[in-house]
């Protein structure tokens, strides 16, 4: 080898160690960006929670969302991790050790934290598979109730057409829940109704966002999908008015029937809430999930 050949070589060698470095450099930076917009979304997620008036609606009981450090253990919110508790973010909840209103189970791959998940903040994924749920014995303060507004923020990953659990109560024999299935709501306070959204807009097909406003107020109920006058079906439903004591999210309360999805906030008050809490409610959930709301 001439010396020609060595000076090309050894060029060689450093404009190839120029290039590593340079892409390390910009593997770098784009892994700063990446972090960085991770922690200003959750941050303005933090933001809307914390400046919505929900806390100040005296009939709210239980608040579930996924954005808040102290909704999940410290140790489960890495992408795909296994699920153990999710907890209650009302105050009082909060103020409890243990979170007096925290769902629990036993942690396995049925029930996941998924860290995109609806509008690329935190949700908790269900695989829909038997006991894939959380559950809580009883709630506190409210102990049993027969009405009330349920707000759930979800994507289906199913294209089942049969009818998925959302909600139930956790008492044998009790019957008070809320599935839905690809375009209809199931309501079931001691009837069980099931009404399709033929009559409306939004339905609950794969892959959709939906905010869904449940009112359950015996003969009076309700839904609302991503609107917040117009009813799904286009009339009230005769239900029931079973109490509900405690929860099971994503099964029946004999761990059937699961949701195969995304959840990423549940909220649950002990009255029908009158038209401009709702809306107020269902705008900061559609400013938070950049979910499109009708009718606001």
């Amino acid at each position: 080898m001439n010396n020609n050949q060595r000076r090309a070589k050894a060029f060689t060698l450093i404009e190839l160690a120029a290039v590593i470095t340079i892409i390390a450099i910009l593997l770098s930076i784009v892994g700063k960006a990446v972090v960085t917009i991770k922690t200003s979304r959750l941050a303005n997620a933090r933001f809307l929670t914390n400046a919505s008036k929900i806390t100040e609606i005296n009939s709210l009981v239980a608040w579930y969302e996924t954005s808040y450090i102290q909704s999940f253990k410290a140790d489960e919110t890495q992408d795909q991790d296994w699920l153990s508790i999710w907890n209650d973010i009302t105050p009082s909840s909060l103020a409890s050790s243990p979170n007096k209103n925290a769902l629990s189970r036993t942690a396995s791959a049925n029930v996941v934290f998924e860290e995109s998940g609806i509008n690329k903040l935190p949700s908790v994924k269900f695989d829909g598979s038997v006991g894939a749920n959380f559950t809580l014995g009883q709630i506190d303060p409210a102990g049993s109730f027969d009405q009330a507004t349920i707000f759930i923020v979800f994507r289906k990953l199913s294209n089942s057409t049969s009818i998925q659990n959302l909600l139930d109560s956790n008492s044998a024999g009790n019957d008070f829940s809320l599935g839905v299935g690809n375009d209809e709501v199931n309501f079931n306070a001691g009837t069980s109704v099931t009404t399709s959204t033929a009559t409306n807009p939004a339905s609950f097909a794969f892959n959709e966002n939906v905010i869904l406003v449940a009112y359950f107020n015996g003969s009076f109920s309700r839904a609302f999908s991503n609107d917040a006058t117009e009813i799904v079906g286009g009339s009230d439903l005769n239900i029931g008015l079973n109490n509900i004591t405690g929860l099971t999210i994503g099964t029946d309360k004999n761990g059937a029937s699961g949701f195969s999805g995304l959840v990423s906030e549940i909220i649950i008050f002990k009255e029908p809430l009158p038209k401009y809490l709702r809306k107020d409610i269902l705008n900061y959930l559609s400013n938070k999930y950049d979910i499109r709301v009708g009718n606001l």
